[in-house]
């Protein structure tokens, strides 16, 4: 069992989103059940307290986002670099194919990405999901189409 006091110095200002008791300053519990407990250095009134705390979230969830659709690019890189392997018998092809395959995997894990954070936000920002997934769609129709037309001018030669 670890414990563990913090301490705050004589004459320091802060400022406390909680639910205070005589000697003590506790987790506030919304209507909603949502657990509410703020600190931050100064005197700040709730508005501002709430505004940095809404600041740092979006940053932490946009850096998981980055986060996530990077690691699906990896894995969607590693699945797909056994065809680039097989085209190392001639360098120039190899490099051709490596660049194509990365361009197609770069779209491929940005409409994937867009469509989970699309799904995830459907219950509090349809409008904003709905746009999301306008998006993917359209990455995954103009892969289609692109794939289409090559595959339509391989069949005429």
């Amino acid at each position: 069992m670890r414990i563990s006091y913090k301490v705050i110095p004589s004459g320091t200002s802060i400022s406390i989103i909680g639910k205070q008791k005589p000697d003590n300053t506790l987790t506030y519990m919304t209507v909603k059940d949502k657990a509410v407990y703020l600190q931050q250095d100064g005197i700040k009134d709730k508005d501002e307290m709430l505004y940095s705390f809404r600041q740092g979230n979006k940053l932490l969830t946009n850096i998981l986002r980055v986060v996530g659709w990077f690691l699906m690019f990896i894995g969607l890189n590693a699945l797909i670099s056994p065809l680039v392997t097989i085209f190392k018998v001639v360098p120039f092809i190899e490099k051709i194919v490596g660049s194509l395959t990365g361009g197609v995997v770069f779209l491929i894990t940005l409409a994937l990405s867009l469509l989970t954070i699309a799904v995830a936000w459907l219950a509090y920002r349809p409008i904003l999901s709905i746009g999301l997934l306008a998006v993917a769609c359209g990455i995954t129709f103009a892969l289609k189409s692109i794939f289409a037309k090559k595959k339509e001018t391989t069949e005429e030669k």
